[in-house]
Parts: C-alpha cells; sequence; structure tokens
C-alpha cells in the first residue's frame, strides 16, 4: 500500500529550512498537477453536461470546489 501525505505550506517551508528543496518543490508539483486534473475533468464534465456549450463559471473564471481523487 502506498501512502500520499498531504503537507501543509508550513511542512514544505520547513523542508526547505531542513535543506530538503528538492522534496517540496517536488510536491508543490504534484499539488499543482493534481488540481489541473481535476479543474480539467470538472470542466469536460460541465461542458458534456450543458450539450457542449462552456459552463458559465468557466466564462467567468470561477473555480469548481476542490474534490479530492478516489
Amino acid at each position: 500500500m502506498i501512502l500520499i501525505a498531504t503537507l501543509t505550506n508550513s511542512t514544505i517551508d520547513m523542508l526547505r529550512e531542513l535543506g530538503l528543496t528538492g522534496m517540496a518543490s517536488a510536491h508543490q508539483k504534484l499539488e499543482t498537477q493534481t488540481e489541473a486534473r481535476h479543474l480539467r475533468a470538472w470542466r469536460k464534465a460541465s461542458t458534456a453536461a450543458r450539450g457542449g456549450h462552456a459552463p458559465p463559471e468557466a466564462l467567468r473564471g470561477e473555480r469548481p470546489p476542490y474534490k479530492a481523487a478516489l
């Protein structure tokens, strides 16, 4: 079983202070990719549900609520 810990910003700061900048950067990159993947999935599902038209939230630049991956 693989466990992925969710690090807070203070934890990332502490990793940097300890000289573990690679670990801090990798976590931030992973977090950004995960959020981008959720946003793309939300946009795709919202567009399909509206018959191919972009959702009004996307046109206004609003972001959907973050949902954890299952």
